[in-house]
């Protein structure tokens, strides 16, 4: 009892060490840039337009959209903030939570008590990980769901045949989270020849029922639109490659998959992937050595690392580190295993001293981390400065200009609507703001400053020209990714 006691108490700190890490200084640490205006910009057609969705927002790949859960999961809390944009850092923290916790109870049940309180520590204060769970956009639930992948395959391979029911699940997800987890299926006829489980088909019945639901959105859509998403895709798969190919398109993947790799683990460190890899290869042959972790179960490990290495080299996809997030489960599983480990076996000292100095220079980096100067809170006070003098010279509508650097222009579309600006094409005759990135670029001219953010106000003293505001020719074009 007093042990049960002991560990939930810890259990308890280190939940509440993960909220502080996901919600410190929460409105200048929330990156608001294109993603978050979009999916902005969907929920209020959910709510506010009434278009209830089959897609979410279009991938990289024409043609070819995300699914809509996660955008129905914002709804709720949009309606409780008001359609505040800030309350999507409610369910993004959740989800950081939750998986703080499913790396807990996941390893206590592959492992012991130790290694999921350990894995749980990891995930939960290192500051790396915890700014990836501040990055709210629909790929975010990849590492929760990677934990749950990992627990599916390694009871599957015990010949556990509710994993079935668990792999239903997180398959059919994989449409609404992100299509780069898909390769990761080949994980699971690995594990079906390695144990040889008794398979009754009875036993799928209700797993594939699970996957048709969790999926129906996306078979509607393609019935409706002569599927559409499959051609896409098959396009995209047929055409040449524009990407860097052969080894340094390699160098390129080991480069983004070692933060995943280990780099969240060090601080944001990265050091060499292959180097990343070679490391993590030791610590296995030392564990199975040790028979701290069976032989089989290293082996789904190192499958699921080349398989995401290889989908990634044949691809024709640019690359970016957050293909490779589902990788974060492997240092912290392997790390935990040896620090529980070591820790077992006299080592305590050493071990105590490693926990307490991850969690010591974790939060120094983390509350010396410099403010961004353009995320959520700037943004939204440009917001209000070009609403109130809006309202104060009775504009009936306005244009707005961005003098910045391409790709830097975003993040200001749902907030205008939200704070009631009626935004039409700049040049177009209504009177025009400038939002100057970063506002340095024209120091002389502009009249307020918000972080790095600078306002040009109108010169227009009257504008009152309503046609001018409702002229179809004068909308805006719908924001990039968005489709109804």
């Amino acid at each position: 009892m007093k042990f049960f006691c002991k560990t939930q108490t810890l259990l308890i700190i280190i939940l509440l060490l993960g909220l502080f890490f996901r919600i410190y200084k929460l409105e200048s640490f929330y990156i608001f840039t294109h993603d978050q205006d979009l999916y902005s910009w969907i929920v209020k057609d959910i709510l506010v337009d009434k278009h209830y969705r089959l897609i979410g927002q279009l991938t990289s790949i024409d043609g070819v959209f995300i699914g809509p859960l996660f955008y129905y999961f914002l709804t709720p809390f949009f309606v409780g903030l008001k359609m505040n944009p800030l309350a999507a850092t409610i369910p993004g923290t959740i989800i950081g939570l939750l998986t703080v916790y499913s790396f807990y109870w996941v390893l206590k049940r592959l492992f012991n008590q130790e290694v999921g309180l350990i894995a749980s520590f990891l995930y939960s204060v290192s500051w790396t990980n915890a700014f990836f769970d501040r990055w709210i956009v629909p790929t975010q639930p990849t590492v929760l769901w990677s934990v749950w992948f990992l627990y599916a395959l390694f009871i599957f391979y015990k010949g556990n045949q509710k994993s079935f029911i668990l792999l239903a699940i997180l398959s059919g997800l994989i449409w609404h989270i992100h299509v780069a987890l898909g390769p990761l299926l080949l994980l699971i006829p690995l594990v079906l020849v390695i144990s040889r489980p008794k398979t009754y088909l009875k036993n799928l019945l209700i797993p594939l029922f699970i996957f048709l639901i969790l999926t129906a959105p996306f078979w509607f859509f393609e019935i409706r639109h002569d599927f559409g998403q499959i051609r896409g895709l098959w396009f995209f798969l047929a055409q040449d490659s524009e990407e860097a190919e052969g080894l340094f398109r390699l160098s390129r993947i080991l480069d983004n998959a070692a933060g995943p790799l280990g780099g969240n683990l060090i601080f944001g460190y990265k050091i060499s992937g292959l180097l990343e890899i070679l490391l993590l290869g030791i610590i296995s042959l030392y564990l199975n050595f040790k028979k701290a972790i069976f032989k089989n179960h290293l082996l789904i490990l190192w499958v699921w690392v080349v398989v995401m290495l290889l989908s990634q080299l044949v691809s024709k996809r640019g690359i970016s580190e957050y293909y490779f997030a589902n990788l974060v489960v492997i240092p912290i599983l392997l790390v935990s295993v040896l620090t529980s480990y070591l820790y077992q076996n006299s080592r305590k000292n050493i071990i105590l001293l490693f926990i307490g100095g991850f969690f010591l220079v974790n939060t120094y980096f983390f509350i010396k981390m410099p403010e961004y100067g353009d995320s959520y809170l700037e943004k939204k006070r440009v917001v209000e400065y070009i609403q109130n003098d809006m309202s104060k010279n009775n504009y009936p509508c306005i244009g707005v200009n961005y003098i910045a650097k391409f790709g830097t222009d975003v993040g200001f579309r749902y907030l205008l609507w939200w704070k009631g600006v009626n935004l039409i094409k700049p040049g177009s005759g209504a009177p025009n703001y400038n939002i100057v990135i970063p506002w340095s670029t024209s120091e002389g001219e502009i009249d307020a400053r918000f972080g790095s953010l600078g306002v040009i106000l109108p010169k227009e003293e009257k504008f009152n020209d309503y046609k001018v505001c409702s002229d179809p020719n004068n909308q805006l074009l719908p924001l990039l990714g968005f489709t109804k």
